[in-house]
């Protein structure tokens, strides 16, 4: 059974001290007689992984009911919470991303908490650096693998096995989304932020992904056609199903909870893991979708491992370089040979 993933608490969500600090620090000031806020300055993506890294913090505290209004956002950080804290996510988060989590909770303390010392939390976080990186090969699988998750679920939606159209119109959006990362593996923000007629535009051969440098992780524009296996699905998600899940509301986005407003990021991480789980016996995070695809590449066609950049929206070669050092320990060309053609011209049944 997966365990409960922790909530990242919006800051509208935050307790009133905790969320009063940084909104004032966060302020550009009106006038000259009123001060910019210390955090003014950041940059909009700091800003996010710093809201995100201390939301995670007051998510898990919040669930293991230790978040109380009566506390300050100093007297929460014991030493004893901070090592609580890692140790309930050193086995699903990776070294590296919660050693950034702690590093977004360390920098957010010291803009809203005058004088505070983050000086423990850096300890605790460069000891996640001396610990040996996970072993990614298990939770490496072909694409062709995973497309199949996602095929089989719309598959078993068009078949109508289930006893609420609702739920049918739910399982056929996540096997599109999952169909979706096997063969365009975008970053979990970028796939869920995508927006009809701005991000996802007709032309003629059928679609096209199309994100502004602004908006990826990498500042390097996202600018790709749908792969015209998925132009079939798109239509019927678009034509039957996204219509049912918005239930008479409207939206500029492509993906709609079964409430009928946006599929958040964090849920369509959620499902993709769940569904995975549930198919493959291990649960993959949209982020091994682009680690699957990048390490078919350098395992299968290394002389196109440079590709990878270009469809993954890599900001340098040295990000796949790394998927080809791994796949190097891969002994996988053997199987290749039939998955590699299965994923390069995969068939709905």
């Amino acid at each position: 059974m997966m365990r409960a993933a922790t909530p990242i608490l919006r800051v509208s969500q935050w307790p009133t001290v905790d969320r009063a600090a940084w909104l004032k620090e966060t302020a550009p000031g009106s006038d000259m007689f009123d001060l910019p806020g210390r955090a003014s300055h950041l940059r909009p993506a700091s800003r996010r992984l710093y809201e995100e890294a201390y939301g995670h913090w007051l998510g898990w505290l919040q669930q293991g009911e230790r978040l109380t209004a009566a506390d300050t956002p100093a007297s929460r950080v014991s030493l004893e919470l901070l090592v609580g804290y890692i140790e309930a996510h050193r086995d699903v988060l990776a070294p590296v991303t919660l050693a950034i989590r702690l590093t977004g909770i360390a920098c957010l303390l010291r803009l809203i908490v005058p004088g505070f010392d983050p000086n423990p939390i850096y300890t605790l976080r460069d000891r996640l650096s001396q610990e040996p990186v996970r072993d990614k090969r298990r939770l490496v699988r072909e694409p062709v693998v995973l497309y199949s998750v996602g095929e089989r679920l719309m598959q078993d939606a068009e078949a109508h096995t289930a006893p609420d159209r609702l739920i049918d119109a739910v399982r056929y959006r996540d096997g599109l989304i999952i169909a979706w990362l096997a063969l365009r593996p975008l970053r979990k923000r970028n796939i869920a932020a995508l927006e009809i007629d701005r991000h996802l535009v007709r032309d003629r051969q059928g679609w096209r992904i199309q994100i502004p440098a602004a908006e990826t992780k990498a500042h390097v524009p996202i600018d790709v056609p749908v792969p015209a296996i998925l132009n079939e699905p798109l239509a019927h998600y678009l034509d039957v199903v996204r219509p049912l899940l918005l239930g008479g509301s409207t939206s500029d986005l492509l993906w709609i909870s079964s409430r009928g407003g946006p599929l958040s990021s964090t849920t369509l991480a959620i499902m993709v893991a769940g569904r995975t789980e549930a198919a493959l016996g291990v649960a993959l995070s949209p982020h091994r979708f682009r680690d699957s695809a990048a390490t078919m590449l350098a395992v299968h066609r290394p002389e196109e491992v440079q590709a990878a950049a270009a469809v993954l929206g890599h900001g340098s070669y040295r990000t796949t370089q790394a998927h080809y050092n791994l796949a190097r320990s891969l002994d996988a060309a053997r199987h290749y040979e039939q998955a590699f053609g299965a994923f390069s011209s995969p068939r709905r049944s």
